[in-house]
């Protein structure tokens, strides 16, 4: 299945624990897609200001990422603020894309 999740819409911790263990439970075979949005009415239903996606991307996946790759994750940001971890994928050996 292809799709693009989302993670300005769910919190991005929510997303790593979610996609981690999907991960392991499929040996690895799985690839996290994300995007910022398109249809303004998300974001509008969940009272986050349309202008702020782009700035919330990128601080979700600086959490997935911190998340997947710290032992004691810890991250504070403009958005976002966590100290916990969750499960990592399997994987990491083959790095992160950022297209």
């Amino acid at each position: 299945m292809t799709a693009v999740l989302l993670p300005v819409v769910r919190h991005p911790a929510v997303v790593a624990q979610t996609f981690g263990s999907l991960d392991r439970m499929t040996a690895g075979r799985v690839i996290l897609g994300v995007g910022a949005g398109s249809v303004r009415d998300d974001f509008t239903l969940l009272d986050i200001p349309w202008e702020e996606r782009w700035a919330r991307l990128d601080e979700s996946v600086g959490v997935i990422r911190t998340l997947w790759r710290e032992n004691q994750p810890r991250f504070i940001g403009r958005f976002y603020h966590l100290d916990g971890i969750g499960p990592k994928p399997l994987d990491l050996r083959h790095g992160w894309s950022d297209q």
